[in-house]
């Protein structure tokens, strides 16, 4: 307090004030009730919560009575305010003969109260506010000088309680001053005019509001925060009062400093506050521990940093944590993003597991090389094509455009290696491989790279596969090598791994390749320099598919073929030795490429022909789910099942649901919710997902059915989707529950979890009316919906 030169102690007896070292007063929490007429006064009484600004303290106490006392800045003394009815007090928030600190007698009891300093209306002074929520569910809102009325709400939270009311006015990024690194104090950054109230209810709801002045009143704007509906408490915790759960912090972060609030519990959020609203973020000290209590710390050692506390819950990492914020992170968005400088634009990327890298494919400009030589013999026609595909990729000069594999360290993003394709040839995809070695059975890692070369209409497309080899070097660095590459006769557009071979998707055929090697380092002479193994692909097996395969799915035996006109095609991969029925699995050791007989059987196919985008496979239970997103914008859950009328006895695939999203899905990848939760949900929860992301940026997740117990909601999921498409708002006068049933084969439709935002943004009075359409009670009803948007989260 007073800018630094004051320390003001809160523990469970009272209040200390010190200079220094140098204690000056005591403030016990029985004088402080005692002083608001609390009689007989219970010697058990303790402070329950303290609000601490740089000229006021407002204490909450055990016995029910608030105390607000303020600071001389000449004596630096702490002294209790008395309010009396002839300085604006009211008769039920103050002492009958107005004496004694503020208190409770008379009025409903207040379940929280906050005091906080706002920029006044016009003006850069500060005003200091003091905030109670009470029981009935209403907020009142008074000037700290006066004890006059400021706003009243009698409605806020309807029926519920607050549990805690905290309002501070945090530092945008925009705002924060350039010197905020070299300042002592975060403290130091000038305040936004733009202050935000925060208010968490007993049931772990969350509301958030901007605060701002308009004809000289204090007025509150709801704002809509992508967070749970339910936000619970912190476990392990001892018995009695809870430390408090908000926090607000200013200029945290050395790099990229950040204000706004933490809300602590068993899931921590991060309330970054940027551009007038508050961006929420996952806080984590790793293995999902949760957040009793979290304060800002500044240190020489952990410059603009915090100190956390997370429980001891069986893991035995519980204790205080000290830590920085993330380096050069922004967090004024969406997603918590780095910046690194490529020098190209990304393509595509995979993880390489085996050593902890990423492959990224890139493309940048170039001077230009020329290409190379045509072999003799080729058609007029096709060699003047490529003839003026090179002279077009000369004339471009330095624009020319040249694409790499390029594999980088986390962290650090430095490029470990970089491999340039030839001119004119173009990246398609990138994937982490483990292929089986036919003869030996071993299995050998590799990032394969399928390319394609187009020269104009007039000239033959084809394609390369390029497997890259990843070991360690001198001094235990990561160092790769172009193992082999091999060409086909169209480009390569998709990659996979079925039965340790490698499938590839060149033109409309599906490949088999089966990996061969040959002597390497072991086989040198000695003091000779080691020779690295020779690799090479076998074709074994083929399939003739429609048009052009344009993405690969791999489960088991089982693959899904996107093509990009007709749609999907579900084979099934088989191998049989000569001769016998049975025998050893393909790739084994005691079997040789030429004993087996390998083919693929095409079990069933969409008859809707649909153009995919992307597809991906999903395992839901006993039950194995075929997801596609078309170029119309709808999602499609599909499924083989020969035993359903509309199958046609397994011909066609069967329409399980589907979902008109409006966005072009670019990209899906299956992941494990399972690993990802570190096991910490229960068996109704989904274990696998599948991830998807927009070609405009957006990222969701699509699960199978999971709720068929007795977790699960209390309506039907088509009712519970209908009814809160109906009560959110609808934009233009459209109807917000017809447009998301284009493209429905057959009437079955997807819960969009995506309108438990609705849920989250209606008040409490639409929330009862939602519950009462649908013949449920509101709490249960809330508590389906929070554990249905627990499961479908990935932090």
């Amino acid at each position: 307090m007073a800018g630094g030169r004051l320390l003001l102690q809160v523990f469970p007896q009272g209040l200390r004030t010190l200079r220094g070292t140098e204690m000056l007063v005591d403030h016990w929490a029985a004088d402080l009730a005692r002083g608001a007429g609390v009689d007989p006064v219970d010697p058990g009484v303790s402070v329950l919560a303290a609000h601490i600004t740089d000229t006021a303290a407002l204490v909450r106490l055990s016995c029910g009575a608030l105390a607000l006392l303020r600071l001389d800045p000449d004596s630096l003394a702490l002294a209790p305010v008395r309010l009396g009815a002839a300085q604006g007090g009211r008769d039920d928030l103050s002492q009958p003969d107005g004496s004694g600190p503020l208190t409770l007698i008379g009025s409903s009891a207040v379940t929280a109260a906050c005091l906080a300093s706002l920029p006044a209306a016009g003006s850069t002074l500060q005003r200091a506010i003091v905030a109670l929520c009470r029981e009935g569910g209403a907020l009142e809102v008074y000037d700290a000088d006066t004890w006059e009325l400021v706003l009243r709400e009698e409605d806020f939270v309807r029926g519920k309680a607050a549990t805690e009311v905290l309002i501070a006015a945090p530092t945008s990024l925009a705002a924060l001053r350039p010197d905020l690194r070299d300042a002592a104090r975060p403290s130091a950054v000038a305040p936004s005019q733009h202050p935000y109230l925060l208010a968490l209810l007993s049931d772990g709801t969350l509301l958030a509001y901007r605060a701002f002045w308009t004809g000289g009143q204090l007025r509150f704007k709801r704002l809509l925060l992508d967070v749970p509906p339910c936000l619970p408490p912190c476990p392990g915790l001892p018995d009695g009062p809870l430390p408090p759960r908000l926090t607000f912090f200013q200029g945290m972060g050395e790099d990229l400093a950040c204000s706004g609030f933490l809300l602590a519990g068993a899931k921590p959020l991060l309330l970054v506050a940027s551009r007038n609203t508050l961006v929420p973020h996952p806080f984590g000290l790793g293995q999902h521990l949760p957040l009793a209590a979290f304060t800002p710390f500044h240190n020489v050692n952990c410059p603009f940093g915090f100190v956390a506390s997370a429980p001891d819950v069986a893991r035995s990492q519980g204790g205080l944590h000290i830590g920085q914020l993330p380096p050069r992170t922004r967090l004024d968005g969406p997603w918590a993003r780095q910046k690194i400088a490529l020098r190209a634009t990304p393509l595509q990327a995979t993880f390489y597991p085996e050593a902890s890298l990423i492959g990224l494919l890139v493309c940048r400009h170039a001077p230009y090389t020329p290409a190379m030589p045509e072999e003799d013999g080729s058609e007029p026609h096709a060699a003047y094509s490529y003839a003026l595909a090179d002279a077009a990729a000369a004339a471009a000069g330095p624009a020319a455009l040249v694409h790499e594999v390029r594999l980088l360290e986390p962290g650090s993003w430095d490029a470990l290696w970089r491999h340039a394709l030839l001119p004119g040839e173009r990246a398609l995809v990138i994937r982490t491989v483990r292929l089986r070695e036919a003869r030996t059975g071993a299995t050998v890692p590799f990032l394969a790279v399928g390319a394609g070369f187009l020269a104009g209409e007039d000239y033959p497309c084809g394609g390369r596969v390029l497997l890259c080899e990843i070991r360690r070097g001198a001094g235990g660095r990561w160092q790769s090598r172009m193992a082999y590459a091999r060409e086909f006769k169209a480009a390569v557009c998709a990659l996979d791994v079925v039965e340790g071979g490698l499938l590839v998707a060149t033109g409309n055929r599906l490949e088999l390749c089966l990996l061969l090697s040959s002597a390497g380092s072991e086989d040198a002479a000695p003091g000779a320099e080691p020779r690295p193994t020779l690799y090479k692909l076998q074709r074994c097996a083929f399939y003739d598919g429609p048009v052009l395969i344009t993405s690969l799915q791999v489960i088991k035996k089982f693959i899904l073929l996107a093509d990009i006109l007709l749609g999907l095609s579900f084979l099934t991969y088989s191998t049989e030795a000569r001769g016998e029925a049975g025998g050893p699995p393909a790739c084994s050791p005691a079997g040789a490429c030429r004993r087996f007989t390998r083919q693929f059987v095409l079990l069933s196919k969409d008859a809707a022909r649909v153009q995919p985008a992307a597809t991906a496979l999903l395992v839901s239970g006993k039950r194995l789910h075929l997801v596609m997103a078309g170029l119309d914008g709808t999602l499609r859950m599909l499924g083989y099942d020969p035993t359903h009328a509309n199958s046609w006895k397994g011909q066609r695939l069967v329409h399980r649901a589907s979902l008109h999203t409006g966005e072009v899905m670019a990209f899906m990848a299956q992941v494990d919710l399972a690993a990802l939760r570190a096991g910490a949900l229960p068996s109704p929860a989904p274990t696998w997902g599948v991830l998807v992301a927009s070609a405009s940026g957006a990222v969701g997740l699509v699960v199978g059915p999971s709720w068929d117990g007795a977790d699960a909601p209390h309506c039907p999921p088509a009712s519970l989707a209908r009814a809160l498409a109906c009560a959110g708002p609808a934009p233009a006068g459209l109807n917000a529950v017809a447009w998301r049933r284009r493209g429905r084969p057959d009437g079955a439709t997807m819960l969009d979890c995506g309108l438990l935002a609705t849920w989250t943004a209606l008040d409490l009075a639409a929330r009862e009316r939602v519950a009462s359409d649908l013949c449920v009670d509101p709490g249960a009803l809330h508590a389906s919906l929070a554990a249905l948007h627990q499961a479908c989260r990935l932090d």
